[in-house]
């Protein structure tokens, strides 16, 4: 890509909207609109929303512009875009229980969220706390076979259905835990890879590197790989995780969808792993995933998780 011809953002998105809307004019609508993600963050989403059904696709524009200044053209983009959304299965899907309480409390399903990097969702959604972080109720959404949604709990929605938040939050506790448990997985079962396979791999050195001891350190999600962080907010899932490595242990946040969790012991402390989830949020996380920049730790004996180091 010619540098001198390179299009600001705005350009940028403008001419991506207009190659989606000429492409798909006849089957679907295209709206553009900011969207607010984790985190008090928000993202140009570009949904094409297909005729006679309620639900579509969404790709955010800055996503994009991304792979535009890391060299890709505006074809490109759009050639990889209009291929991948005729693959993705669009049905439509029934929201009617989001005005029926009765049938939405088996759908409610909690995210976990950074307390001090989300006070719009306190402003607006209710909460409860949860060490440094925040419990958000909302309704799990299955889109299809491949994608999962979440309507966050408002306000709002809250006084609709005239109900407590108290109520609302000792049915979520419940709906939660039928809709998906914890899943604890080691480094092979996560990358579907061997002990042999891992021992061949080239990268497995830098990658061991960041935790210790690295054979024994465990990925903690939700069997639906889908905000999955929320599952360590359990008391009976603290305890299993605790069986699972032999007592005490440091949890560190991977992302808003899994932790890591590594046995205490060796030479390394709690400080050590701040500076690993820092490294990790700051090179592999969009700003929308990150949980925490702190380090926690499950005392075995006394049944309790507590803030190791504040992020």
């Amino acid at each position: 890509m010619d540098k001198t011809m390179t299009y600001d953002f705005g350009t940028f998105r403008d001419k991506l909207v207009k190659a989606l809307k000429d492409f798909f004019s006849d089957r679907c609508d295209v709206i553009v609109r900011k969207i607010p993600q984790n985190n008090d963050s928000e993202m140009t989403g570009i949904s094409l929303v297909m005729k006679g059904v309620n639900t579509g696709v969404t790709v955010y524009a800055e996503k994009m512009y991304e792979q535009y200044l890391d060299g890709a053209s505006l074809g490109e983009i759009v050639l990889v875009l209009v291929e991948h959304i005729k693959k993705v299965r669009i049905s439509y899907i029934n929201m009617d229980f989001l005005h029926d309480y009765d049938k939405a409390r088996k759908q409610l399903f909690f995210k976990l969220l950074n307390r001090k990097r989300n006070a719009t969702v306190m402003e607006s959604c209710p909460y409860e706390p949860f060490l440094d972080l925040i419990l958000v109720p909302c309704c799990f959404v299955q889109i299809n076979e491949d994608r999962n949604g979440l309507i966050q709990i408002t306000n709002q929605r809250l006084e609709e259905w005239r109900i407590s938040k108290s109520q609302l939050f000792s049915d979520t506790w419940k709906s939660s835990r039928k809709i998906s448990g914890l899943d604890i997985l080691t480094i092979q079962e996560l990358m579907g890879m061997s002990p042999e396979d891992m021992a061949e791999d080239d990268d497995e050195e830098d990658f061991s590197g960041l935790f210790e001891p690295y054979n024994r350190r465990v990925t903690v999600t939700n069997t639906l790989k889908f905000y999955g962080a929320s599952v360590i907010a359990f008391p009976e899932n603290q305890e299993e995780l605790s069986r699972r490595l032999g007592g005490d242990y440091y949890l560190l946040p991977s992302s808003v969808h899994e932790w890591i969790a590594v046995p205490v012991g060796g030479i390394m402390k709690a400080s050590d792993y701040a500076a690993t989830v820092r490294h990790v949020n700051r090179i592999a996380l969009d700003p929308e995933e990150i949980l925490s920049y702190g380090v926690y730790h499950y005392d075995a004996k006394e049944k309790r998780l507590a803030i190791a180091y504040q992020g």
